[in-house]
């Protein structure tokens, strides 16, 4: 009588020994043992279970399953996962050559992890390598083993990123050309990466203040780039506002850069002056005229100056008709001279 057991283990034996029950037979000695051979029709299939197993780098290990199909082992059985390079290579992107899980007797399935490496560098979004069974310990000769490669892939999460190292900036105008500084953080490069710094003034290319290139194998880097502040001497400027942003030169994908908002305020200072310090006229000439306002600077809007006038050292009744108070407008690319109206002397004939 046998039983069946489902159990992977081989073919297996059993002697049997003929033992005499009544007293004075002989029975001969090749007669006395024989052996049953029990022949093992449980056969089963070890295999990974997976045909692709994804993980994101930072995750720091994949878990890599065995399974058993037909049955189930007698004993417990090593089972040796090894590990062979793709796109991603062993010490720089996985960190295990291999791994050896036990299957415990009458179990159908075991797990071991192999190391994923965070590098932080930016690389390709996937890269892989593959697994399989490579042996098992100890052998059985009825478990078959499919020695089928499982995939696995990493997904890069190395996000370089490039950005201003401030999101706004104002200058002054006086204050000359200025530094702008921009940072790429967050992983390494895997080649160097140009960037374009330039103004978004509406067009599809806008006005480039020039190229900035990082390296490898660093992962904080800062470069700066000129920003021109032009100082023209024009007064009543409004404040001048500039959108900075940065372009990709090359084929490596950046996360977002972001932008910098400049303002460039007017620090030139209006100057209006009298064209002479003083004027003099006789009393008999019965006329004030020609006395001027000069405009020293340009300006950019009109500009309304107030004129006061008195008397000075004399009483009031020296002056008959005098201008105490004008108004006079230069305007935005006019003359810049302006003339007084006229105003009448009196003359009293006291000496």
């Amino acid at each position: 009588m046998s039983f069946e057991d489902n159990i992977i283990e081989g073919d297996e034996t059993i002697r049997v020994i003929v033992v005499p029950v009544i007293t004075g037979n002989v029975v001969q000695r090749a007669a006395q043992t024989a052996t049953i051979t029990i022949i093992d029709e449980d056969t089963g299939v070890l295999s990974l279970e997976r045909g692709t197993y994804d993980v994101i780098e930072n995750e720091g290990t994949v878990e890599i399953c065995v399974v058993i199909t037909g049955g189930v082992l007698a004993t417990n059985t090593q089972i040796t996962i090894r590990a062979t390079a793709g796109t991603a290579q062993f010490n720089s992107d996985y960190g295990t050559r291999g791994i050896a899980p036990i299957l415990v007797a009458s179990e159908n399935r075991t797990c071991g992890r192999l190391t994923i490496l965070d590098d932080f560098i930016r690389e390709q979004l996937f890269e892989n390598f593959t697994v399989f069974i490579s042996r098992i310990s100890p052998v059985n000769s009825a478990l078959t083993i499919d020695q089928t490669r499982s995939f696995i892939r990493i997904q890069d999460d190395d996000q370089a990123e490039v950005r201003f190292a401030m999101g706004q900036a104002t200058f002054s105008e006086g204050g000359g050309d200025q530094s702008i500084t921009v940072i790429l953080d967050g992983a390494q490069l895997t080649q160097a990466q140009t960037m374009e710094v330039y103004i978004d003034n509406g067009t599809s290319n806008g006005i480039s203040l020039g190229n900035i290139t990082f390296g490898t194998n660093v992962i904080t880097q800062n470069r700066s780039i000129n920003f021109l502040v032009i100082n023209n001497n024009i007064a009543l400027e409004p404040d001048k506002h500039y959108l900075l942003r940065l372009r990709n030169i090359g084929n490596i994908g950046l996360g977002n850069p972001g932008t910098m908002n400049v303002t460039v305020v007017d620090d030139d200072d209006v100057s209006v002056s009298f064209v002479q310090s003083s004027y003099n006229y006789s009393e008999s000439h019965g006329t004030v005229s020609n006395i001027q306002v000069r405009l020293n600077n340009p300006i950019a809007q009109d500009l309304s100056v107030n004129i006061g006038g008195g008397p000075g050292n004399q009483p009031s009744s020296v002056v008959s008709g005098a201008v105490v108070f004008e108004s006079i407008m230069f305007t935005a690319g006019g003359n810049q001279f302006m003339s007084l109206s006229n105003f009448d002397l009196n003359d009293d004939a006291f000496a």
